[in-house]
């Protein structure tokens, strides 16, 4: 699930998704780090232009770039 919002020039996506994995999807577990990056797309270029990140850590209940946390 995501949501987004723009306010005050700023861009904001929420992320949110269980932890239990299924069809296509890894099981996240606390206590572990996970690999990720983004991958933005224009869609109305005049090519397939888009932006990628390097690559960013995702820590459940774990220290990394990116720490997830149960609210």
């Amino acid at each position: 699930m995501a949501e987004g919002k723009l306010e005050n020039g700023v861009y904001t996506v929420v992320f949110s998704r269980k932890l239990e994995g299924g069809p296509g999807m890894h099981t996240l577990s606390p206590g572990k780090t996970y690999n990720f990056g983004f991958a933005i797309h224009d869609d109305h270029a005049n090519w397939r232009f888009h932006h990628v990140s390097l690559g960013y850590t995702l820590g459940i209940d774990a220290k990394a770039d990116v720490t997830a946390a149960k609210q």
